[in-house]
């Protein structure tokens, strides 16, 4: 299933791409369990080579609590897709166990600050703090910190100010069919913010 989604993923970048003559980036999430099998890195080197998708044009998603499943195997398959130039994301990151001990081992790209506390900014100053030093951890490890569960314009502007470089959400986008991404991307103006921050459908 996985080497499926992520062929499908590669022919769909590849058509989004000629299409809109645009650079893409495409994530997907991948299993934690997926990452112990030994022969999985070559599986997808040999997936976006058949679709031409460049490595570090692909960024692999991982949720932080599955990991501890065989965390030696898995270190080894994510540390080998890094060195390939593969982008990797740690998804759901403040929900799960050794959270800094993952950031310290793993070599992340991206770091994913789970919506439960995103959609907490508004009412929970706990949730606030929680959110903002999730972000200033990742640009001080230079990851690329990604506000998922975004549902509103307010808690957008806030994300932006506090300086997270990707937005994703329901204030975005919801989920969608392939064929309708560019009708969105042409429609989609982003609202004004005191900061810079991109969007990740």
């Amino acid at each position: 299933l996985t080497e499926h989604v992520l062929r499908t993923a590669a022919a769909d970048w590849t058509a989004l791409c000629e299409r809109t003559g645009r650079d893409l980036t495409i994530s997907v999430n991948v299993p934690a369990e997926v990452l112990t099998v030994p022969e999985m890195v070559e599986r997808v080197r040999r997936i976006v080579d058949a679709a031409g998708l460049p490595c570090d044009m692909l960024t692999i998603e991982v949720t932080e609590d599955r990991l501890s499943l065989d965390a030696a195997a898995a270190l080894e398959t994510l540390t080998r897709l890094r060195v390939m130039g593969f982008g990797l994301s740690i998804d759901d990151f403040g929900t799960g166990h050794s959270s800094l001990e993952r950031l310290h081992r793993v070599p992340f790209t991206e770091l994913k600050v789970d919506r439960q506390f995103i959609r907490g900014i508004a009412t929970d100053p706990w949730a606030r703090t929680i959110v903002a030093q999730s972000i200033a951890l990742g640009r001080e490890l230079e990851l690329t910190t990604v506000a998922e569960g975004i549902e509103d314009a307010s808690t957008w502007d806030w994300l932006a100010a506090a300086g997270a470089d990707l937005a994703q959400g329901f204030h975005v986008a919801r989920p969608a069919a392939i064929g309708t991404l560019e009708t969105w991307s042409d429609g989609w103006e982003a609202p004004r913010s005191p900061g810079v921050i991109r969007v990740t459908a």
